[in-house]
């Protein structure tokens, strides 16, 4: 698969079209832009599509995986590849790239193109990234959350809550057994929302970027984070936010980032997110703390 220049250009100034400023005018942003579109090429190769079916143990052939560039009634391309929801082989579906207007007609011109193209795995929809709160009557999968990190005045903690940054994971097995339980009273997070690995959480930790908070009946929370640009603009990314049944509702949330992003402050300028768009409490801490949704993913769900 080869990506033309031109495409390149469109997609560079759609994304110009709505990201913020403080994104767009880094140094890096059109290169990290077009680097992530020659990822898209790897994605093509056979060799990649090989792994990626035996990894997923499909029985498609290893070319239904390929990334593939296609083209409108219109003559605009956009590229589509398969994807699977949490690497789940029971819900395929497409992801698109396209530097073009996302109107309710494309999309369904678009929706027809992938059905066709990708037959043999048998996609529930596509999905595709854009402007948040746009005019498009889909389906919201996540948001993206970005904000600059503003270091704020340590507040007292309300009494029976500690944090200390950490590099000890043994809480790792009660968080795994709390979210599991969350997630079987909430079931509209399933299949969305994940409960963070062990090497993720160490990743964290070996970077000085793992927060723990304890009460008198131990582990009660963890804040984590990895270092990752978003489009090219350096920021720490947050893999997880949890905090235990116990303490939800008692607005610990934000005063747990404050002092989480006190520490990143030192070395970061900005950090972000994707939050599942019927994660409310989540979104909302989120928003309440002076981020604010960037882009927004959206599914379309092909009847049938």
């Amino acid at each position: 698969m080869k990506i033309k220049e031109l495409f390149k250009n469109q997609y560079l100034d759609n994304l110009k079209n709505y990201l913020p400023k403080e994104i767009i005018q880094h140094s890096d942003f059109q290169t990290a832009v077009f680097a992530s579109l020659d990822e898209l090429v790897e994605l093509s190769s056979s060799e990649v599509c090989e792994a990626r079916k035996k990894g997923l143990a499909l029985s498609c052939e290893s070319r239904d995986l390929a990334e593939r560039t296609l083209k409108l009634s219109n003559g605009n391309e956009f590229i589509a590849g398969a994807r699977f929801k949490n690497l789940d082989i029971n819900f395929p579906f497409i992801e698109i790239h396209s530097g073009s207007e996302k109107s309710s007609e494309i999309v369904r011109e678009i929706s027809k193109i992938v059905q066709n193209e990708f037959a043999n795995l048998r996609p529930k929809g596509l999905k595709f990234k854009d402007k948040p709160n746009a005019h498009l009557n889909f389906e919201k999968w996540s948001h993206t959350v970005f904000g600059k990190i503003e270091k704020q005045n340590n507040s007292q903690v309300s009494s029976g809550m500690n944090f200390s940054f950490t590099q000890d994971l043994d809480w790792h097995s009660q968080y795994v057994a709390e979210y599991q339980e969350r997630l079987a009273e909430k079931r509209e997070l399933d299949g969305f929302v994940r409960i963070g690995e062990l090497d993720e959480f160490q990743e964290s930790a070996t970077d000085h970027a793992l927060l723990v908070a304890t009460d008198v009946d131990g582990f009660c929370g963890a804040i984590a984070g990895i270092k990752s640009p978003l489009y090219g603009l350096p920021a720490v990314y947050m893999i997880e936010s949890y905090l235990s049944k116990r303490w939800i509702g008692k607005k610990m949330a934000p005063m747990a980032h404050a002092f989480f992003l006190n520490e990143m402050a030192a070395r970061f300028n900005y950090v972000w997110g994707t939050i599942y768009d019927k994660n409310v409490s989540s979104l909302n801490t989120a928003l309440r703390i002076g981020r604010r949704v960037v882009e927004t993913e959206y599914f379309v769900r092909f009847d049938g």
